[in-house]
């Protein structure tokens, strides 16, 4: 009888110390996803074009060093195309870093740029929805004065979307600029997680209306690319 007791306590001991070990390796693994700097960067367009001009103007755009696109930009890390418009050039990050996409710069003095990229959900986003909210409080960080100009669904190629513009004031400059963005879930990607893609207007309140266009364009020719099956 004290046997059966002894064998009892010590299969209840065991079960206790893996369900403890699984617990753990969940909670790890989400610690290691969401403090991932490569698969979730803070602000997709600082941590992929490179540092700013200098510490007190984020409105700049440095191009000098970068990798430089013309024409049909591929990106087979996160299975998507566009086409840079004539005329014009996209930037993107140098070796080693990892691929997340493009930025191509419209204008300098002021300077307004458009960044097409990629990164896995790893902070779990459940929706589109918070995926904007996730954006509003990047603007919040930098910005003052600020106003909601735009926010409805809409398709980014065969992608269910969501679009927001923005207007505020940055709080470093006291510069007047937009941010204009189309964001997309794709389920299924390599790394079994969510691809977010996001396609984002930095510009100013005088440009706006011009850049739109260019905007526009870039968004029409966006295309996905098959994601391999392994």
């Amino acid at each position: 009888m004290k046997l059966l007791k002894v064998r009892k306590y010590l299969a209840l001991f065991i079960i206790s110390i893996f369900v403890c070990a699984v617990i753990l390796a969940v909670i790890n693994l989400r610690q290691s996803k969401t403090t991932d700097p490569v698969s979730n960067p803070a602000n997709p367009v600082s941590e992929e074009v490179g540092a700013k001009t200098t510490p007190d103007d984020d409105d700049s755009f440095k191009e000098e060093g970068l990798p430089a696109h013309t024409g049909r930009y591929d990106n087979y890390v996160y299975y998507f195309s566009l086409v840079i418009p004539r005329g014009l050039i996209g930037y993107s990050a140098p070796e080693p870093a990892p691929a997340h996409g493009v930025a191509i710069l419209l204008s300098k003095k002021p300077d307004t740029w458009i960044y097409a990229g990629a990164h896995y959900n790893a902070t779990f986003l459940e929706s589109l929805d918070a995926a904007l909210d996730q954006h509003l409080e990047w603007i919040k960080d930098k910005g003052t004065d600020i106003e909601v100009m735009k926010r409805e669904r809409t398709f980014l190629n065969k992608l269910r979307a969501m679009r927001l513009a923005v207007r505020y004031k940055n709080k470093k400059t006291g510069r007047i600029r937009i941010e204009d963005e189309v964001i997309a879930f794709r389920p299924g990607g390599t790394a079994n997680a969510d691809i977010i893609y996001n396609i984002t207007l930095y510009t100013t309140d005088d440009r706006y209306n011009d850049d739109i266009t260019t905007f526009e364009h870039i968004l029409k020719g966006w295309k996905l690319k098959r994601i391999p099956r392994l």
